[in-house]
This record gives structure tokens, C-alpha cells and sequence, in this order.
């Protein structure tokens, strides 16, 4: 069903545009994403503290400050990350941290249940408890949790995706 989905989507966008194949070729993979927020150094200390990712990157553009946090410390640039971008707490839509379009970020761990437990011990809302599922023919071990921002994150593990 999944082959078939994939094989209509790429027929559908190959006869809009029969380039789309080299276009999307150029992907390098996943790069960051974006959290915003009103509580830049809760955040700050939640990603570099608690879940342990590195600073690469942190700057300040105008009265907004922004950093990017490695997830993959062994690669060589860190990336892909997460951004933090400071907003201001009366912003306007969509500027306001509570319009951000993100589903829910995921970071991959060896083990969902050990990684699982600081988090708990934070006192973070634990919204999917650390459970088996089956992506396709794939299978995984995936927990979720609720970040400072109230951002929804996925800690996941799989031998085969």
C-alpha cells in the first residue's frame, strides 16, 4: 500500500513537473527544526542540559537570540540540529511561539526505555509511554514526551529505519 502511495505521489508530481526527480535529488537530508519560544533559557537549558546536545551555534539577530544544538555530535558538522529562536512573548501571529506548524521532533536513541527516564525524572508530561509499533514492515520502540515549549517529542529507536 505504502509502494503504491509513493509510486502515485511520484507519478502525480513527474507529470507536473518531469524534473522533479533531479530537483529533489539535490536533498542532503534532514538539517534542523525550529523551536520557537518565549522561554529561551528554559529551553536552552532543557536541550543542552537534559537531553545533552551541544552548542555549535548560538547568535543574536536584532533583540532575538538563536543557537543550533547538535543532535549527532559524532558527525562532523553536528547536524542535524535543533534551532531555538528567541521570540518575544506579545509577538504577533505568526511570529508568537504558539503558531509554529511543528507535528513533533524526533531524535533517535539506542534504548526508548533508558532514555525515557531522565525525562520523567525532570517532571516532563510523558504523553506516549515508551511502547513497540510497527512502521510498515518496519519495526520500532518510540516514546513521547512534552518539551518546555509544550512541544511534542519523540525519542525512537529502529534497527531498520
Amino acid at each position: 500500500m505504502v509502494d503504491q502511495l509513493v509510486h502515485d505521489c511520484s507519478f502525480v508530481f513527474s507529470q507536473k513537473n518531469p524534473s522533479i526527480g533531479e530537483k529533489m535529488s539535490a536533498l542532503k537530508g534532514f538539517h534542523h527544526i525550529a523551536v520557537m519560544t518565549t522561554k529561551f533559557d528554559e529551553s536552552f537549558a532543557f536541550y543542552r542540559d537534559l537531553l545533552g546536545l551541544p552548542v555549535m551555534h548560538a547568535w543574536q539577530s536584532g533583540p532575538r537570540r538563536l543557537c543550533l544544538l547538535a543532535t549527532d555530535p559524532s558527525n562532523p558538522t553536528g547536524g542535524p540540529y535543533v534551532e531555538l529562536i528567541e521570540c518575544a512573548s506579545d509577538a504577533p501571529e505568526p511570529e508568537s511561539h504558539s503558531a509554529h506548524p511543528i507535528a513533533h521532533l524526533t531524535f533517535r536513541v539506542d534504548d526508548v526505555d533508558d532514555a525515557i527516564e531522565p525525562i520523567r525524572e525532570a517532571g516532563c508530561q510523558i504523553t506516549i509511554e515508551p511502547k513497540d509499533a510497527m512502521l510498515g514492515d518496519a519495526s520500532a520502540r518510540l516514546a513521547f514526551f512534552t518539551g518546555p515549549n509544550d512541544e511534542t517529542i519523540e525519542f525512537f529507536a529502529s534497527e531498520a529505519v
